[in-house]
């Protein structure tokens, strides 16, 4: 699966003061106040925190879908607010990994399909990209449903297409938002199972954010995060902690 020429041992996300505000109706609205953090090759960090935190907003610029007011991003050593637009956008289609609550798969497209655009919008030949999709679906156990349309698959099976197609151009960093949110259960495990096997295997950086203490902790590391700043952090290593993870949040957070 990885690119020889990939130096994922660089792979670390760097975060050095970022602050993004909004006005809205006359008010400030400080969604992202001067964040600092960071998240090393092969390592699973979630940020948690309420609905309008900053955690989806800290997560946009992290991704360079948005660039912040003031601070300094760097991925795989790429400052990526100092990026052109065209060179952002370039970036984070080889680079960034994005997996979204809503699977946002084309409904008239095969998983199959769905997975092969990104390779197809990269420019790469259709033969390399039929084989490139056909892998990654094997890799989240999804070989059987190269056929299949979303709406003939379950969430989760439809959200392990999303993944496949966040994978196929072998990104430096996954970033998640809320990827079980429309999950039951034993499709959330399934998810987290697999997010931690890219880390450990492909030392690939997943970020996620969540509002859920039973998914902060399947990361390695969670993150707390209120007013648009982080408050503290709680590591549990993937033990899956709910607990751990639930106690501190109610202290810092709530």
């Amino acid at each position: 699966m990885s690119d020889p020429d990939k130096q994922h041992t660089d792979a670390n996300v760097s975060v050095v003061d970022v602050q993004k505000h909004y006005e809205l109706e006359g008010e400030t609205i400080r969604a992202v106040d001067g964040v600092s953090m960071s998240a090393a090759a092969g390592e699973f960090v979630a940020v948690m925190g309420p609905s309008g935190s900053g955690k989806t907003t800290l997560l946009h610029l992290i991704g360079g879908l948005d660039v912040p007011d003031r601070g300094r991003i760097e991925i795989a050593g790429r400052a990526i607010n100092e990026m052109t637009d065209a060179e952002r956008t370039v970036f984070r289609r080889r680079q960034v990994g994005v997996v979204f609550q809503a699977y946002n798969l084309f409904p008239n497209l095969t998983a199959l399909e769905n997975v092969m655009l990104p390779y197809l919008v990269d420019g790469k030949a259709a033969d390399s990209t039929r084989q490139r999709a056909t892998e990654m679906l094997g890799r989240v156990n999804l070989d059987k449903r190269l056929s299949h349309r979303p709406a003939l698959m379950s969430g989760g099976e439809q959200q392990r297409v999303a993944i496949a197609r966040a994978l196929m151009l072998d990104p430096v960093l996954l970033l998640a938002d809320e990827p079980t949110g429309n999950l039951d259960p034993t499709s959330s495990r399934d998810v987290w199972r697999l997010m931690r096997n890219l880390c450990v295997e492909f030392d690939t950086t997943v970020i996620m954010v969540t509002h859920e203490a039973v998914a902060a902790a399947q990361a390695d590391r969670v993150l707390m995060i209120r007013g648009g700043q982080i408050v503290g952090n709680v590591e549990t290593q993937g033990g899956g902690d709910e607990a751990l993870v639930a106690s501190r949040y109610a202290q810092l957070v709530e």
